[in-house]
């Protein structure tokens, strides 16, 4: 979802001149009602006060939008989503996404989109098939940052279970077989509609949720027809609705994120200091980034570095005087961890922000598996 999300912002503003970025924190589970009326209203006028340089047309334009925009923010409904991105410039129409996750309130204006509270807060979630088996309906959800939107429904009439026994044993084994080869027929056709939803879009991971009886075999279907690490079982739950099945996929989610960060570092650091496909330390991911090469970059946290940016060919350093790859002077680049998953996007990379230590911080807390070898 990030690789998508950020794809769709970057292609959207890439011509601007100037890109407003806001980011706000709506975590009911985190602040009070009064204490999210007063952020977003403080965000509102520094939002206001970035943009005085521009047309009086435009900073009408501006601010006829966050009139319209904040007041469906600030209503504070149970179906608030926990964070929330927006992105603005004079040339383009504003792009705006509820977040799965909170993120910390600012607003920010330059040439480029700020990019890295959005990419933290959408690692550890990807673009989901979710599948839920009812007994008298099947229904396909999309899971695509905080939203859950049903994509379509299958009514179906599920056979109770018969269990044979006593004088009439043959007729319910009968009624029980005719039951088991309907209940298959519904889940093939399930699988089908699964796999062709599946195949349309730009999933990521294919969820089944339900009762096991139901689920697990539909799982085993499924399987045989997407050969995919990414298709699993939600645990069951007693809870109903929709709010209890994004808690779940949270929690799945989250639990995933955990060891795919996990496995990504150990294979960057296994392979970086034998020479391999990775690369550990800023200073050796920065040289990979420059040259196109990062296929994965790992970030433990953010913070906020200086570097260098030439000018010329737009490759990153640390502190050179001259670039590396042209020779052109550099200049100062004020947010270099920005730049950077900027740059590894813009190259067809992926950044994935773990938001928490790890075995890199004696690398800077950085690192990247590569395309190459370096």
């Amino acid at each position: 979802m990030r690789k998508t999300v950020v794809r769709e912002v970057l292609d959207q503003f890439a011509p601007a001149s100037a890109v407003l970025s806001l980011y706000s924190d709506t975590d009911r589970g985190r602040r009070t009602a009064k204490e999210i009326v007063i952020a977003l209203k403080n965000l509102n006028r520094d939002a206001l006060r970035l943009v005085e340089d521009w047309s009086r047309e435009d900073q009408e334009a501006m601010r006829d939008l966050l009139e319209k925009v904040f007041p469906r923010v600030e209503d504070l409904s149970k179906d608030l989503p926990r964070g929330w991105s927006f992105f603005v410039s004079p040339q383009s129409p504003p792009f705006t996404l509820p977040l799965p996750a909170s993120v910390a309130a600012e607003a920010s204006l330059g040439p480029r989109p700020r990019l890295f509270p959005l990419i933290q807060a959408l690692s550890p979630f990807r673009e989901t098939l979710v599948v839920v088996v009812e007994s008298k309906a099947i229904l396909f959800f999309r899971r695509y940052g905080a939203e859950l939107t049903l994509m379509t429904r299958r009514d179906v009439e599920f056979p109770p279970r018969i269990k044979a026994g006593g004088r009439y044993g043959m007729e319910e084994r009968r009624i029980e077989r005719h039951g088991d080869e309907e209940t298959a027929r519904l889940l093939r056709e399930a699988a089908a509609e699964a796999k062709r939803l599946y195949g349309e879009g730009t999933f990521r991971r294919l969820l089944v949720f339900g009762a096991r009886e139901l689920t697990q075999p539909l799982l085993e279907r499924l399987h045989e027809m997407l050969p995919t690490e990414e298709i699993d079982l939600l645990p069951e739950s007693p809870e109903k609705g929709e709010g209890a099945l994004q808690s779940l996929l949270d929690q799945w989610a989250q639990s995933r994120f955990w060891q795919e960060g996990e496995g990504l570092v150990v294979r960057i650091l296994s392979e970086a200091p034998k020479g391999g496909p990775a690369a550990a330390g800023l200073r050796a991911v920065l040289a990979a980034s420059n040259r196109g090469g990062v296929h994965q970059l790992v970030v433990e946290e953010y913070e906020r570095r200086r570097g260098v940016r030439c000018p010329s060919c737009g490759s990153l350093g640390i502190d050179e005087a001259t670039c590396p790859l042209c020779g052109h002077e550099t200049d100062e680049e004020p947010d270099l961890l920005e730049a950077l998953v900027q740059q590894v996007f813009e190259k067809d990379g992926e950044a994935l922000v773990l938001g928490r230590p790890s075995l890199l911080r004696e690398w800077e807390g950085i690192g990247a598996l590569l395309r190459f070898v370096p």
